[in-house]
């Protein structure tokens, strides 16, 4: 991802790769997904992250845990509900506002170089009764090289 912005009421985002969306409602707990295969790396150190996941750790963190105990917590409001021991490493953010609109990142270490597992998420929260008919969500893909535009309405 390398550039997230808004003009005239949409949210632009430029990315090199796949980007989940996940959309909340102001107020209400939102989950962003991220989780591995306890069975294949074990119970591992995992991050997550305001802004997408970069060369090692994570940006801006706001989770982070040392096998599966939750080490660093920024706030209260973000925590790690699913089983942890079972490789559930999705993050809940309780009581979302608009503030928490924009792009997380989770990672989760594996042993050796360059082999840690990174999601990007794009969350974005709307007002309460903003999610009804007249609330859509476009999304526009337009490939050059080997970037995409995604816009959102």
């Amino acid at each position: 991802i390398t550039d997230l912005h808004s003009q005239n009421g949409s949210i632009f985002l430029l990315c090199n790769g796949y980007v989940e969306t996940v959309i909340g409602v102001a107020g209400e707990r939102v989950t962003l997904p991220c989780g591995y295969s306890v069975k294949t790396y074990g119970v591992t150190d995992t991050c997550w992250g305001r802004g997408e996941v970069p060369y090692s750790k994570c940006s801006k963190m706001v989770v982070s845990t040392e096998g599966d105990k939750v080490t660093y917590r920024q706030s209260d409001r973000y925590k790690l509900l699913g089983r942890v021991r079972k490789g559930n490493v999705s993050l809940t953010i309780i009581n979302a506002t608009e503030a928490d609109t924009g792009i997380y990142g989770c990672r989760v270490e594996v042993p050796g170089l360059f082999n840690d597992l990174k999601y990007n998420v794009l969350l974005l929260i709307v007002e309460q009764g903003k999610l009804s008919s007249e609330f859509s969500v476009s999304i526009i893909y337009i490939i050059h090289f080997e970037a995409e535009i995604i816009g959102f309405k």
